[in-house]
Protein backbone atom coordinates (compact mmCIF):
# COMPACT_ATOMS: atom_id res chain seq x y z
CA UNK A 1 0.00 0.00 0.00
CA UNK A 2 1.48 3.34 -1.05
CA UNK A 3 1.51 5.81 1.89
CA UNK A 4 2.72 8.96 -0.14
CA UNK A 5 1.84 10.28 -3.29
CA UNK A 6 4.40 10.79 -6.29
CA UNK A 7 4.69 14.66 -7.07
CA UNK A 8 6.82 14.41 -9.97
CA UNK A 9 7.90 11.91 -13.06
CA UNK A 10 10.88 9.91 -12.43
CA UNK A 11 12.52 8.31 -15.78
CA UNK A 12 15.69 6.61 -15.69
CA UNK A 13 17.74 6.15 -18.71
CA UNK A 14 20.02 3.02 -19.44
CA UNK A 15 20.71 3.14 -22.89
CA UNK A 16 23.80 5.28 -23.24
CA UNK A 17 25.12 6.99 -20.01
CA UNK A 18 23.15 6.41 -17.09
CA UNK A 19 20.88 9.57 -16.61
CA UNK A 20 18.09 10.39 -13.96
CA UNK A 21 15.77 13.22 -14.61
CA UNK A 22 12.59 14.25 -12.22
CA UNK A 23 10.14 16.45 -14.04
CA UNK A 24 13.10 16.74 -16.77
CA UNK A 25 15.52 18.09 -14.87
CA UNK A 26 18.52 15.66 -13.45
CA UNK A 27 17.89 14.11 -10.11
CA UNK A 28 20.40 15.45 -8.00
CA UNK A 29 22.55 14.05 -5.03
CA UNK A 30 23.06 10.43 -6.20
CA UNK A 31 26.88 10.33 -4.74
CA UNK A 32 28.89 7.50 -6.73
CA UNK A 33 28.80 5.16 -9.11
CA UNK A 34 28.34 2.22 -6.98
CA UNK A 35 25.21 3.70 -6.04
CA UNK A 36 24.17 4.80 -9.46
CA UNK A 37 24.99 0.60 -10.49
CA UNK A 38 22.30 -0.03 -7.60
CA UNK A 39 19.88 1.96 -8.85
CA UNK A 40 19.98 0.47 -12.18
CA UNK A 41 20.30 -3.01 -11.59
CA UNK A 42 17.25 -2.68 -8.92
CA UNK A 43 15.26 -1.27 -11.94
CA UNK A 44 16.20 -3.57 -14.38
CA UNK A 45 15.81 -6.59 -12.19
CA UNK A 46 12.04 -5.54 -10.39
CA UNK A 47 10.74 -8.62 -11.04
CA UNK A 48 11.72 -9.67 -8.06
CA UNK A 49 13.01 -8.41 -3.90
CA UNK A 50 16.94 -8.86 -3.95
CA UNK A 51 18.64 -9.77 -0.55
CA UNK A 52 20.92 -7.45 0.86
CA UNK A 53 24.12 -10.02 1.28
CA UNK A 54 23.45 -10.74 -2.84
CA UNK A 55 23.31 -6.81 -3.67
CA UNK A 56 26.27 -5.91 -1.30
CA UNK A 57 27.89 -9.43 -3.35
CA UNK A 58 26.90 -7.96 -6.27
CA UNK A 59 28.69 -4.61 -6.03
CA UNK A 60 31.41 -4.79 -3.02
CA UNK A 61 31.90 -8.96 -3.59
CA UNK A 62 35.92 -8.13 -3.21
CA UNK A 63 35.33 -6.11 -0.17
CA UNK A 64 34.88 -7.89 3.49
CA UNK A 65 31.41 -8.52 4.09
CA UNK A 66 31.67 -6.07 6.77
CA UNK A 67 32.45 -3.61 4.39
CA UNK A 68 30.28 -4.62 1.74
CA UNK A 69 27.58 -4.40 3.90
CA UNK A 70 28.10 -0.61 5.00
CA UNK A 71 28.77 0.10 1.89
CA UNK A 72 25.22 -1.01 0.92
CA UNK A 73 23.56 0.52 3.58
CA UNK A 74 25.19 3.62 2.58
CA UNK A 75 23.95 3.64 -0.92
CA UNK A 76 20.23 2.31 -0.09
CA UNK A 77 20.30 5.33 2.71
CA UNK A 78 21.87 7.69 -0.06
CA UNK A 79 18.89 6.40 -2.95
CA UNK A 80 15.76 6.51 -0.08
CA UNK A 81 17.12 9.71 0.29
CA UNK A 82 16.77 11.27 -3.00
CA UNK A 83 13.49 8.55 -3.90
CA UNK A 84 11.61 9.56 -0.90
CA UNK A 85 12.50 13.44 -0.49
CA UNK A 86 12.44 14.88 -3.82
CA UNK A 87 9.75 12.78 -5.25
CA UNK A 88 7.05 11.99 -2.84
CA UNK A 89 8.06 14.48 0.24
CA UNK A 90 4.77 13.82 2.21
CA UNK A 91 5.51 10.08 2.45
CA UNK A 92 7.63 6.68 2.35
CA UNK A 93 8.90 6.37 -1.57
CA UNK A 94 6.56 3.56 -3.68
CA UNK A 95 9.62 3.34 -5.93
CA UNK A 96 12.05 1.61 -3.42
CA UNK A 97 11.01 -0.95 -0.50
CA UNK A 98 13.71 -1.59 2.10
CA UNK A 99 13.81 -4.11 4.63
CA UNK A 100 16.05 -5.26 7.08
CA UNK A 101 16.55 -8.40 4.49
CA UNK A 102 15.24 -7.54 1.28
CA UNK A 103 15.93 -4.32 -1.04
CA UNK A 104 12.88 -4.19 -3.82
CA UNK A 105 11.97 -1.56 -6.77
CA UNK A 106 8.68 -0.76 -8.45
CA UNK A 107 9.06 0.34 -12.06
CA UNK A 108 5.42 0.39 -12.16
CA UNK A 109 4.67 2.73 -15.38
CA UNK A 110 2.86 4.76 -13.15
CA UNK A 111 5.66 6.08 -11.03
CA UNK A 112 8.80 5.65 -12.81
CA UNK A 113 9.39 5.64 -16.42
CA UNK A 114 12.53 3.51 -17.93
CA UNK A 115 13.86 2.94 -21.28
CA UNK A 116 14.95 -0.24 -21.50
CA UNK A 117 11.91 -1.57 -20.37
CA UNK A 118 10.06 0.91 -23.01
CA UNK A 119 12.52 -0.54 -25.34
CA UNK A 120 11.53 -3.91 -24.74
CA UNK A 121 7.96 -3.36 -24.72
CA UNK A 122 7.88 -1.71 -28.32
CA UNK A 123 10.34 -4.73 -29.70
CA UNK A 124 7.97 -7.41 -28.02
CA UNK A 125 4.62 -5.85 -29.26
CA UNK A 126 5.80 -6.24 -32.60
CA UNK A 127 4.26 -8.71 -34.95
CA UNK A 128 5.68 -12.09 -36.05
CA UNK A 129 5.26 -11.57 -39.64
CA UNK A 130 7.40 -10.55 -42.77
CA UNK A 131 5.63 -8.01 -44.68
CA UNK A 132 5.90 -4.99 -42.31
CA UNK A 133 4.24 -3.11 -45.20
CA UNK A 134 1.23 -3.70 -44.42
CA UNK A 135 1.87 -3.14 -40.78
CA UNK A 136 2.33 0.34 -40.14
CA UNK A 137 2.14 -0.02 -36.49
CA UNK A 138 5.21 -2.64 -36.44
CA UNK A 139 7.00 -0.04 -38.29
CA UNK A 140 6.42 2.76 -35.85
CA UNK A 141 7.11 0.57 -33.00
CA UNK A 142 10.51 -0.25 -34.24
CA UNK A 143 11.30 3.56 -35.13
CA UNK A 144 10.34 4.35 -31.43
CA UNK A 145 12.62 1.86 -30.02
CA UNK A 146 15.70 2.53 -31.99
CA UNK A 147 15.34 6.26 -31.12
CA UNK A 148 15.04 4.82 -27.57
CA UNK A 149 18.45 3.29 -27.77
CA UNK A 150 21.01 6.57 -27.31
CA UNK A 151 24.50 4.16 -27.21
CA UNK A 152 25.43 1.24 -25.41
CA UNK A 153 23.85 0.28 -22.47
CA UNK A 154 25.20 1.50 -19.55
CA UNK A 155 27.84 3.37 -21.10
CA UNK A 156 30.74 4.78 -19.12
CA UNK A 157 29.87 2.80 -16.14
CA UNK A 158 32.27 -0.01 -15.87
CA UNK A 159 33.08 -1.32 -12.20
CA UNK A 160 36.59 -2.38 -12.26
CA UNK A 161 36.24 -3.44 -8.59
CA UNK A 162 32.80 -5.61 -8.77
CA UNK A 163 33.34 -8.30 -11.72
CA UNK A 164 29.77 -9.74 -11.07
CA UNK A 165 27.94 -6.02 -11.44
CA UNK A 166 30.34 -5.77 -14.78
CA UNK A 167 29.46 -9.12 -16.19
CA UNK A 168 25.22 -8.40 -15.44
CA UNK A 169 26.29 -5.30 -17.24
CA UNK A 170 28.13 -6.64 -20.25
CA UNK A 171 24.58 -9.43 -21.03
CA UNK A 172 22.82 -6.70 -20.56
CA UNK A 173 24.68 -4.42 -22.88
CA UNK A 174 25.09 -7.00 -25.40
CA UNK A 175 21.53 -8.14 -25.22
CA UNK A 176 19.82 -4.70 -25.97
CA UNK A 177 23.63 -4.12 -28.48
CA UNK A 178 21.31 -7.07 -30.57
CA UNK A 179 18.19 -6.20 -30.35
CA UNK A 180 18.76 -2.51 -31.86
CA UNK A 181 20.51 -4.36 -34.94
CA UNK A 182 17.62 -6.58 -35.20
CA UNK A 183 15.28 -3.35 -35.21
CA UNK A 184 17.98 -1.15 -37.35
CA UNK A 185 17.82 -4.56 -40.29
CA UNK A 186 14.36 -5.28 -40.34
CA UNK A 187 13.59 -1.16 -40.94
CA UNK A 188 16.45 -0.61 -43.56
CA UNK A 189 14.89 -3.78 -45.34
CA UNK A 190 11.61 -2.86 -45.23
CA UNK A 191 12.55 0.80 -46.87
CA UNK A 192 14.27 -0.68 -49.46
CA UNK A 193 11.33 -2.80 -50.40
CA UNK A 194 9.36 0.13 -50.35
CA UNK A 195 11.60 2.46 -52.22
CA UNK A 196 12.71 5.13 -49.55
CA UNK A 197 16.50 5.08 -49.80
CA UNK A 198 17.05 8.12 -47.60
CA UNK A 199 15.40 5.88 -44.50
CA UNK A 200 17.68 2.91 -45.70
CA UNK A 201 20.83 5.36 -45.39
CA UNK A 202 20.18 6.45 -42.25
CA UNK A 203 19.38 3.11 -40.61
CA UNK A 204 22.10 1.43 -42.41
CA UNK A 205 24.53 3.98 -41.58
CA UNK A 206 23.28 3.36 -37.71
CA UNK A 207 23.83 -0.32 -37.83
CA UNK A 208 27.78 0.23 -39.14
CA UNK A 209 28.30 2.57 -36.56
CA UNK A 210 27.51 -0.18 -34.24
CA UNK A 211 29.14 -2.61 -35.69
CA UNK A 212 31.42 -1.54 -39.28
CA UNK A 213 32.26 -4.88 -39.82
CA UNK A 214 28.26 -6.17 -40.31
CA UNK A 215 29.03 -6.72 -43.95
CA UNK A 216 25.21 -7.42 -44.58
CA UNK A 217 24.53 -3.52 -43.95
CA UNK A 218 27.47 -2.49 -46.40
CA UNK A 219 25.61 -4.26 -49.32
CA UNK A 220 22.56 -2.47 -48.19
CA UNK A 221 24.30 0.65 -48.50
CA UNK A 222 25.70 0.06 -51.82
CA UNK A 223 22.70 -1.19 -53.21
CA UNK A 224 20.72 1.87 -51.90
CA UNK A 225 23.61 4.36 -53.32
CA UNK A 226 23.58 2.48 -56.86
CA UNK A 227 19.44 2.92 -56.63
CA UNK A 228 19.67 5.91 -56.22
CA UNK A 229 22.10 7.11 -58.87
CA UNK A 230 25.09 7.19 -56.69
CA UNK A 231 26.67 4.67 -58.58
CA UNK A 232 30.34 5.85 -58.03
CA UNK A 233 29.22 6.29 -53.87
CA UNK A 234 28.46 2.63 -53.92
CA UNK A 235 31.42 1.41 -55.49
CA UNK A 236 33.67 3.81 -52.78
CA UNK A 237 31.41 1.35 -50.25
CA UNK A 238 32.26 -1.75 -51.43
CA UNK A 239 36.32 -0.32 -50.89
CA UNK A 240 35.04 0.75 -47.12
CA UNK A 241 33.54 -3.02 -46.64
CA UNK A 242 36.65 -4.36 -48.07
CA UNK A 243 38.53 -2.36 -45.93
CA UNK A 244 37.17 -2.94 -42.51
CA UNK A 245 36.90 -6.31 -42.87
CA UNK A 246 40.34 -7.24 -43.65
CA UNK A 247 41.70 -4.56 -40.84
CA UNK A 248 38.78 -5.84 -38.27
CA UNK A 249 38.27 -9.97 -38.96
CA UNK A 250 41.72 -10.32 -41.27
CA UNK A 251 38.81 -11.98 -44.62
CA UNK A 252 37.72 -10.95 -47.56
CA UNK A 253 34.49 -9.52 -48.53
CA UNK A 254 32.05 -12.53 -49.57
CA UNK A 255 30.89 -14.14 -52.51
CA UNK A 256 27.36 -12.59 -52.68
CA UNK A 257 29.50 -8.96 -51.81
CA UNK A 258 31.48 -9.18 -54.51
CA UNK A 259 28.67 -10.09 -57.17
CA UNK A 260 26.79 -6.82 -56.11
CA UNK A 261 29.89 -4.90 -56.52
CA UNK A 262 30.36 -6.44 -60.01
CA UNK A 263 26.74 -5.75 -61.18
CA UNK A 264 27.18 -1.83 -59.86
CA UNK A 265 30.40 -1.66 -61.73
CA UNK A 266 28.47 -2.66 -64.97
CA UNK A 267 25.22 -1.29 -64.37
CA UNK A 268 23.59 -4.04 -63.64
CA UNK A 269 21.85 -3.47 -60.73
CA UNK A 270 19.45 -6.07 -59.64
CA UNK A 271 15.84 -5.65 -58.96
CA UNK A 272 16.13 -6.24 -55.35
CA UNK A 273 19.15 -6.52 -53.02
CA UNK A 274 17.14 -9.40 -50.39
CA UNK A 275 13.31 -10.56 -49.27
CA UNK A 276 12.13 -8.28 -46.93
CA UNK A 277 13.46 -9.14 -43.06
CA UNK A 278 10.91 -10.55 -40.32
CA UNK A 279 10.20 -8.05 -37.82
CA UNK A 280 12.55 -9.02 -34.76
CA UNK A 281 11.71 -10.70 -31.97
CA UNK A 282 13.28 -12.22 -29.18
CA UNK A 283 14.82 -15.57 -30.13
CA UNK A 284 15.89 -18.67 -27.87
CA UNK A 285 18.89 -20.10 -29.71
CA UNK A 286 19.83 -17.61 -32.19
CA UNK A 287 23.23 -17.00 -33.30
CA UNK A 288 24.26 -14.10 -31.48
CA UNK A 289 28.52 -12.55 -31.78
CA UNK A 290 29.79 -10.91 -28.91
CA UNK A 291 32.19 -8.29 -30.03
CA UNK A 292 33.90 -6.43 -27.73
CA UNK A 293 37.32 -4.59 -27.30
CA UNK A 294 38.89 -4.33 -24.01
CA UNK A 295 40.49 -1.04 -22.97
CA UNK A 296 44.45 -0.60 -22.28
CA UNK A 297 44.00 -1.05 -18.76
CA UNK A 298 41.13 -3.83 -18.53
CA UNK A 299 42.65 -7.07 -16.45
CA UNK A 300 42.13 -9.80 -19.25
CA UNK A 301 41.35 -12.54 -17.12
CA UNK A 302 38.12 -10.50 -15.01
CA UNK A 303 37.51 -9.56 -19.02
CA UNK A 304 37.74 -13.79 -20.31
CA UNK A 305 34.95 -14.23 -17.24
CA UNK A 306 32.84 -12.06 -18.32
CA UNK A 307 32.62 -13.00 -21.72
CA UNK A 308 31.98 -16.35 -20.64
CA UNK A 309 29.50 -15.12 -18.76
CA UNK A 310 27.86 -13.56 -21.28
CA UNK A 311 28.49 -17.13 -23.66
CA UNK A 312 26.20 -18.89 -21.35
CA UNK A 313 23.39 -16.27 -21.57
CA UNK A 314 23.16 -16.08 -25.17
CA UNK A 315 23.52 -20.13 -25.64
CA UNK A 316 24.79 -20.44 -29.44
CA UNK A 317 26.80 -17.87 -29.37
CA UNK A 318 29.95 -16.29 -31.60
CA UNK A 319 32.88 -14.93 -29.59
CA UNK A 320 34.25 -11.69 -31.61
CA UNK A 321 36.79 -9.56 -29.47
CA UNK A 322 40.10 -7.31 -30.16
CA UNK A 323 42.23 -8.40 -28.12
CA UNK A 324 45.97 -6.62 -27.56
CA UNK A 325 48.56 -8.37 -29.23
CA UNK A 326 49.81 -11.57 -27.80
CA UNK A 327 46.83 -12.03 -25.68
CA UNK A 328 45.94 -16.26 -25.73
CA UNK A 329 41.81 -17.22 -25.62
CA UNK A 330 40.93 -19.44 -22.93
CA UNK A 331 40.45 -22.71 -25.04
CA UNK A 332 36.88 -23.07 -23.01
CA UNK A 333 35.94 -20.06 -25.16
CA UNK A 334 37.01 -21.01 -28.68
CA UNK A 335 35.94 -24.90 -28.70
Amino acid sequence: MLTGRLTARLEIRLLGAFQVTLDGEPLEGIRSDKTRALLAYLAVEDDRPHSRQALATLLWGEHSDGAARASLRSSLSNLRQRLVRQIVPDGDSPLLDITRHNVSFDADPGTCWLDVAEFDALMDACHAHRDLAHCPTCIARLEQAVGLYQGDFLSGLALSDSPAFDEWRVIQQERYHQRMLAALEALAAHYVSVGNLTKVRGYVRQQLALEPWREEAHRQLMYALALDGQRSAALAQYETCRRVLADELGVEPTPETEALYEEIRAGELPPALSAERPVPRQADGSVVWISLRPSANTDLDRFFNVLSGALDEFGDAKLHAFLPTGAQVPASLVS
